[in-house]
């Protein structure tokens, strides 16, 4: 495991930007089947380690998870791991969209 690490940093407007263990960036190489054909991947671990909480949240496997998006997108241009990555950076914004509607309509007193 590599102790590197980027610390937390400040945005020009002051707001902090959490910092990130450089073995989260490092790359690992997978292989996923689909329906269509075996295909390898590679993406940061911490994509890997996301894409399986949110399988997990949905009740399936990551590789399950990972070939339906992979299916979906047979036709596109963009890459398979840019489409990975897409779908976990969407997902997060959602499900944090989705709690901050929850609190901000649990906020309000009538």
């Amino acid at each position: 495991m590599n102790d590197s690490y980027l610390p937390d940093i400040l945005d020009s407007d002051g707001t902090e930007i959490p910092g990130i263990a450089d073995d989260e960036l490092a790359t690992e190489f997978r292989v996923v089947i689909t329906s269509q054909k075996r295909k390898g991947l590679r993406l940061e671990r911490i994509y890997w380690r996301l894409l399986k909480e949110i399988a997990e949240r949905r009740g399936k496997k990551r590789s399950r998870l990972i070939a339906s998006i992979l299916e979906k997108s047979e036709e596109s241009s963009v890459s398979n791991a840019s489409r990975l990555r897409g779908v976990v950076t969407k997902t997060l914004e959602d499900e944090r969209n989705q709690i901050a509607n929850s609190v901000s309509e649990n906020s309000i007193i009538n």
